[in-house]
């Protein structure tokens, strides 16, 4: 799945980051091309409480029974936006993990 995100979206990275509930780190990730500089769980709660705004970077959550397993997040190259397609391409590949 991440290597797929990374191909299709042209990105510059892409990471699969599993969360571990009780302490709110990563436990285990997946990255493919440079690796972020934040941390996962800071970078979705930031996404949530409205505080991140990098027009290259889009996060999708991975949700199983309403639990937050994790997420998957991508970085496209300089000058080129998230689209509405990407966010749809990310959140397919999500289901699918």
């Amino acid at each position: 799945i991440v290597n797929e995100a990374h191909q299709l979206l042209g990105a510059v990275s892409a990471e699969l980051a599993l969360f571990d509930k009780e302490t709110g780190t990563v436990h285990s990730s997946i990255v493919v091309g440079i690796p972020f500089r934040e941390d996962a769980p800071q970078y979705w709660k930031d996404i949530q409480e409205n505080k991140a705004n990098d027009p290259q970077v889009a996060i999708q959550p991975l949700v199983f029974s309403g639990t937050l397993l994790g997420t998957i997040r991508v970085a496209l190259p300089q000058k080129r936006k998230v689209s509405s397609a990407d966010k749809e391409l990310l959140h397919v590949l999500a289901v699918q993990g």
